[in-house]
């Protein structure tokens, strides 16, 4: 908030919308509190910046499941964004503690966009304490605990954003995974997350749009994404 012209009972209300289970889009959090799109595009980012940290700090502490799911259309596999899921889970098999995590591009095989061992490394040691050890299916199946988490996220971004593409990717699924693990231990989401805009370094516009290595989309290898989905057509038998 610091150095911000926006009155602060409108970041206070926009914590307070972003904390509610469904979260909110900047165009509809641009409506409620009656400022531009770009404003409220930037708030929410600034709020999510900080949610993030919080997911940051937050490593998993005992031995957990670790699989990858795909964010995107069935139909065109070759544009699905992959993420990981890692779940620490309780004795009834029931997760209490969930990280979403976007890999590197270079920890993605980039043609059929499968996770590479890599990614799960990487996953590893960001996000879990060294002692504890992660477990996946050899076959790529998500765990029963954890499938409807990643149906869920997924219906979310859809739902709730009409699609989110892979540059801005991770902060939507920690801003999920903040909302989830707050609900897992049956505590407040509203209150950390005031805690955490409070101690949480400002994040400037600049910072939050400038460039940073995603996925290359499939089209651009066919020279046009009409001619990319006119391939997937005839593959179909359009």
């Amino acid at each position: 908030m610091e150095g911000s012209r926006t009155p602060l009972p409108r970041w206070f209300q926009a914590m307070f919308l972003l904390s509610l289970p469904g979260g909110i889009s900047a165009l509809r959090l641009a409506d409620v509190i009656t400022v531009t799109y770009k404003t409220a595009w930037h708030i929410a980012h600034k709020i999510r910046f900080a949610l993030q940290s919080a997911e940051a700090s937050n490593l998993i502490d005992a031995d957990f499941r670790l699989d990858a799911f795909y964010y995107g259309s069935p139909l065109y596999q070759d544009a699905q964004q992959p993420l990981l899921i890692g779940a620490s889970l309780k004795d009834n098999e029931q997760p209490d503690h969930v990280v979403l995590h976007q890999p590197e591009p270079s920890h993605v095989d980039p043609v059929n966009r499968r996770v590479l061992a890599s990614g799960y490394h990487a996953f590893s040691r960001k996000h879990a304490e060294p002692h504890a050890i992660p477990s996946s299916d050899r076959y790529g199946k998500l765990h029963a605990a954890v499938f409807p988490i990643a149906k869920t996220v997924c219906a979310w971004l859809n739902d709730t954003f009409n699609g989110i593409g892979a540059k801005h990717l991770q902060a939507y699924v920690d801003e999920f995974a903040f909302r989830l693990n707050k609900h897992l231990q049956s505590a407040s989401v509203l209150l950390p997350l005031l805690r955490w805009c409070s101690i949480t370094r400002a994040i400037q516009y600049d910072e939050l749009t400038r460039p940073k290595p995603v996925l290359v989309v499939p089209w651009v290898y066919f020279g046009s994404k009409s001619r990319w989905k006119g391939r997937h057509m005839s593959r179909w038998g359009a």
